[in-house]
């Protein structure tokens, strides 16, 4: 059990190994504490009409779209919150008798990822293909040992288990379910494992409050609303959940701990994805060359998660860089706003201001003068980024990665953040930036938010003068649902213990109900609104006629 993870391991399902993974699959469900999901598609129709500005025009199109689009994927990520230790201590490194409290919150993590195959006539939209090929999705596989289903209501047919005996399964678990991005996932899952849509977006929103009666929870909402942080798409949260995780626990407050089922060496349908923290980062004091990454980094997938030119791209999409970009930006704001707090009248005077606008170096300045300020500069930088994160806690963040941030991103989805195969070259400081021009970037479809599939690490080495060289990103590798259903379940643990609390008078299981996380409960992220969609039954609306009969059915025990 670590809060410093390296690797997660992925069941992959399929139709050879379906009915030997349903215990422990189903099991997982079942006790977990919440179930994150995510699904990769076979296309998603017209972006533009998948943000229309009227909330029922935007349902009727993302349900057109899954009643003619297959899911061709299914990721599960089951948390089961085992215990949330909390004690008072004297952490070693402190030279004084000061007392601190750790509290551990202790998840059990179990990730499938399962690959489903439609049988039915459905659209195939080639750009979908060509982005899923590029990102690893191994399509022959899926329709080789993809595991057969069939959209809309229930059929009378040979009894077996299927996707839609697990999708009831989930049902009657009656745990929370996590999405990043939640509407085009739920219409989905709706149309392809359950019954057919209803018509109007108000009966669907009387629907799932019955169906998921632990509640919905949506981690793009949360990032948008709650966290505020400079961007929402699913890899970026992941990695500053991660880091601000890891930077936690070295700084002894709380502190999210994962453990891994364990599998044996000879399981061939279990994938290791790595997913390690860089040896060197900013909340750990190191300070990167500005300029270099400036120059290195894309600006439009730093912005929104996507970059039209894909492995074309010749700069870096390394979510770690971005990260570090953002904390050097951060620091330098707090550092001028402390020295504005202390100025003096003197210097506040505006013939002061003209001279903090010249070089701080004089021209008189010896080589060793110019050392010792660019060393002082360097310290200043180290101590402001050393208090990000305790500062982020209380303010949240205040400027985007790379510019204004805007609630609207892209409208293609990317990979699943994973490292593997990794070269490393040198990056020059002179890369052309000219296709960020002229980009017309559109408004966020529901599904924009899975993340590019292998990432660079900034590697510190002593070259050329000293300058720095990076690790440059390597883009082949899988696109996984189970990943990405992974780091959506991280994130909302790290959210459940950064603002959950845990009532003294629990006793036994404890559930996302009792953390006081009523803010979060049932409210999904729209692109281009300033509100949430709210999942609520209205008294003046009534739940489908296709929902009643296949949830009556639920209700009675069932023998699979």
């Amino acid at each position: 059990m670590t809060s410093d993870f390296r690797s997660v391991p992925v069941v992959d399902v399929h139709m050879d190994n379906f009915k030997d993974v349903w215990p422990s699959l189903t099991l997982a469900i079942k006790s977990a504490t919440f179930v994150a999901i995510d699904t990769e598609l076979s296309g998603l129709g017209n972006k533009r009409l998948l943000n229309a500005k009227s909330i029922d025009d935007r349902y009727a199109s993302i349900s057109n779209v899954a009643k003619t689009r297959s899911i061709i994927a299914l990721g599960i990520s089951c948390f089961k919150l085992n215990s949330v230790v909390e004690q008072t201590c004297t952490p070693a490194d402190i030279s004084s008798d000061k007392k601190v409290t750790v509290k551990q919150w202790s998840f059990l993590a179990q990730t499938f990822n399962i690959v489903v195959l439609c049988g039915e006539d459905y659209v195939v939209e080639p750009s979908s293909l060509k982005f899923l090929i590029s990102h690893g999705f191994d399509f022959n596989r899926q329709y080789a040992t993809g595991l057969s289903y069939y959209r809309g209501n229930d059929r009378n047919m040979k009894p077996s288990l299927s996707v839609r005996d697990l999708f009831s399964v989930l049902l009657e678990a009656n745990a929370p379910v996590v999405f990043h991005n939640a509407l085009v996932d739920l219409v989905f899952l709706y149309q392809s494992f359950y019954a057919n849509l209803p018509s109007s977006c108000t009966t669907f929103l009387a629907d799932l409050t019955e169906m998921y009666g632990g509640g919905i929870y949506d981690t793009k909402y949360i990032t948008e609303y709650r966290e505020r942080l400079t961007a929402s798409y699913l890899e970026f949260v992941f990695r500053k959940c991660q880091r601000a995780n890891a930077y936690r626990s070295q700084e002894w407050r709380t502190e999210v701990c994962l453990e891994f089922a364990k599998y044996p060496a000879s399981c061939v349908d279990v994938t290791q994805r790595f997913c390690g923290l860089p040896s060197v980062a900013v909340e750990l004091g190191y300070i990167p060359n500005k300029d270099h990454l400036h120059n290195s980094l894309c600006d439009v997938f730093a912005s929104h998660g996507w970059c039209p030119r894909d492995a074309k791209c010749h700069q870096s999409h390394d979510i770690d860089m971005i990260i570090d970009m953002e904390g050097l930006k951060m620091a330098n704001k707090r550092r001028k706003r402390k020295r504005r707090h202390h100025r003096t009248p003197e210097e506040s005077s505006p013939q002061a201001d003209d001279n903090t606008n010249k070089n701080p170096v004089s021209d008189n300045c010896s080589e060793s003068d110019t050392t010792d300020v660019q060393t002082d500069v360097q310290m200043d930088d180290c101590q402001a980024v050393s208090t990000i994160l305790c500062d982020d806690e209380k303010e949240n963040s205040e400027s985007s990665v790379l510019g204004d941030h805007q609630t609207s991103s892209t409208t293609v989805t990317s990979g699943d953040g994973c490292k593997e195969n990794v070269t490393r070259t040198n990056t020059s400081s002179s890369v052309s930036n000219s296709h960020v021009i002229d980009i017309s970037i559109t408004t966020d479809i529901t599904k924009p938010d899975a993340p590019e599939p292998c990432i660079s690490i900034l590697c510190p080495e002593v070259k050329n003068g000293g300058k720095e060289s990076v690790v440059e990103e390597a883009r082949s590798g899988g696109h996984r649902a189970g990943y990405d259903a992974f780091m959506t379940g991280f994130s909302m643990a790290f959210f459940a213990a950064k603002y959950g609390k845990v009532p003294e008078s629990c006793s036994g299981k404890i559930v996302l109900s009792d953390l006081g996380l009523e803010d979060m409960h049932n409210k999904i992220y729209l692109c281009g609104k300033d509100i949430p969609m709210s999942i609520f039954k209205s008294a003046f609306t009534k739940t489908s006629k296709d929902h009643r009969e296949k949830f009556q059915k639920l209700r009675h025990p069932r023998v699979v």
